[in-house]
């Protein structure tokens, strides 16, 4: 499916006005940086074969395979970080510039968020939910915060952390993490994790008892895990349960539309998941929850770099990537909206139940 990669009318404008004076300078160095990268590439492999050729030729003759191997890996390793330096000072010096001009407009203008580079203070408010479970490796950065329908606290952070069993320590999660803080308690604990992702983590879920819901969309793409089945299911509303799939399905389509290129394992997966019977609409697993207490922990799945809108073969002037940006906090502002709507018609219908109960 193809679906508008535009920036709205207010953040083209916040574009236009934040960094328009940095773009030219910016593309001009990107200009060189990749002519520099393709010179860098094509001299590798012009004098790569040859090199490769009279040192096999050289092991044959003094038949040293160990010396030959070491010759080679060093060669590639040498070559390897010769042709990626202008790649990585172009992002360096780019992402610096278009984070200080830019990112702080975007978000502050856009939706009223604040904007820290350094992601630290997330690593504390992380601990101690399921999904996360015993993590002792953590890596963050891009951490924004802000209020979202006037009383309801966003964080988000991109966050690379590990976890451990036992013994054993396995990479955890990769991607997006929003943390809401709700103006309310739901009074229960529940997860509602991806059908799609096999946990190298055994037994995380241990404290919460799986729940059979009555609706076929959630069943068949999410496990629910719940230590109180009945507010579980006030949780699951169908409000809410249509608009938990539909931003999965979404979130799968702009990582599908913009960034499977940026994946190396992108198609290896969706063909994983395809003989897992998971239908293409949801295979990319981009969306788990867990709500504890007046918290909500969203964790969206994926292996870019969530504010880096341009690489050294992207134009600086291409706004896709933004736009992607700006849809995803569209996408989870709105799920954090219909919880409180759900919480309050909820309450409302607990105050006229009781207010009918006193009147009989």
């Amino acid at each position: 499916m193809t679906i508008s990669l535009k920036l709205s009318k207010k953040a083209q404008e916040v574009f236009n006005t934040a960094i328009q004076n940095e773009l030219a300078s910016l593309e001009s160095l990107r200009l060189r940086k990749l002519e520099e990268y393709n010179t860098r590439k094509k001299i590798i492999f012009t004098i790569g074969l040859p090199i490769i050729l009279v040192v096999s030729y050289i092991e044959h003759l003094v038949n040293d395979s160990n010396a030959f191997a070491f010759i080679v890996m060093t060669f590639l390793l040498g070559s390897m970080l010769y042709i990626i330096k202008p790649k990585k000072q172009f992002k360096s010096f780019y992402l610096n510039i278009f984070k200080d001009k830019f990112v702080k407009s975007f978000f502050k203008q856009l939706f009223d968020y604040t904007y820290e580079d350094s992601a630290d203070s997330m690593e504390e408010k992380l601990r101690g939910y399921q999904l996360l479970k015993g993590f002792n490796r953590y890596k963050g950065e891009d951490y924004f915060y802000g209020i979202v329908d006037n009383d309801i606290k966003l964080e988000f952070a991109e966050v690379d952390v590990s976890l451990r069993n036992g013994n054993e320590e396995y990479h955890g999660f990769a991607g997006g993490v929003v943390l809401l803080t709700m103006p309310f308690s739901f009074n229960s604990h529940t997860v509602v994790n991806s059908k799609a992702l096999k946990s190298n983590v055994k037994n995380i879920y241990k404290d919460l008892d799986k729940i059979k819901t009555d609706k076929p969309i959630l069943s068949k793409y999410f496990t629910v895990m719940s230590n109180d089945k009945h507010r579980a299911f006030q949780l699951l509303s169908s409000s809410f349960t249509k608009i938990l799939t539909d931003t999965s399905v979404r979130l799968h389509e702009l990582f599908n539309e913009e960034f499977s290129a940026l994946s190396p394992d992108f198609e290896q997966r969706i063909e994983g998941n395809k003989k897992e019977g998971i239908d293409d609409e949801m295979n990319t697993a981009t969306l788990e929850i867990e709500v504890k207490d007046n918290k909500v922990l969203i964790l969206i799945r994926g292996q870019y770099d969530f504010l880096a809108p341009a690489d050294l073969k992207t134009s600086v002037y291409c706004t896709q990537r933004l736009a992607v940006i700006e849809q995803q906090m569209e996408l989870i502002a709105n799920l954090a909206r219909q919880l409180k709507l759900d919480y309050l018609k909820e309450r409302k219908m607990a105050v006229n139940k009781s207010t009918q109960t006193k009147n009989d």
